[in-house]
């Protein structure tokens, strides 16, 4: 994670900022645009590859909605966790925080991973469920 207090760790200087906010919104785009891209590609594939009934993106609009909800409160569990385990340890981290933070984003990630991973096995036996039998 990039911290506007210290900028000596090491990352590449590709954003020439040292505002907190334009950071947050760079660095953050940076992290989750490859995975988000392959993750939803697959999304696609499973909804749209093949013979039978296709899902649109106006059905995968609720599921999404779940997915998206269900990252939230495993970076909120996250966040919480982190802070508590920090109070238990807090030799881990130099800041309460950075661990409350670091906790909150791995969470976030991996519900994220985990939905869509759901979400793509979902959309299979959907799928396979509304093929008529003749087919």
């Amino acid at each position: 994670m990039f911290n506007v207090d210290h900028p000596d760790l090491g990352y590449p200087a590709i954003f020439h900022s040292s505002d907190p906010t334009v950071l947050a919104f760079a660095w953050g785009t940076v992290a989750t645009v490859p995975l988000a891209t392959v993750l939803g590609t697959m999304i696609a594939i499973a909804a749209q590859a093949g013979r039978g009934s296709r899902i649109s993106a106006r059905d995968l609009f609720k599921p999404l909605l779940l997915v998206f909800g269900a990252m939230a409160l495993m970076a909120v569990a996250g966040g919480i966790w982190g802070y508590h385990a920090w109070q238990a340890d807090s030799k881990l981290f130099v800041a309460r925080r950075e661990m409350t933070d670091f906790c909150a984003h791995l969470m976030s990630y991996c519900g994220g991973l985990l939905g869509a991973v759901v979400l793509v096995i979902w959309i299979v036996i959907h799928r396979r469920n509304a093929r008529s039998p003749g087919t």
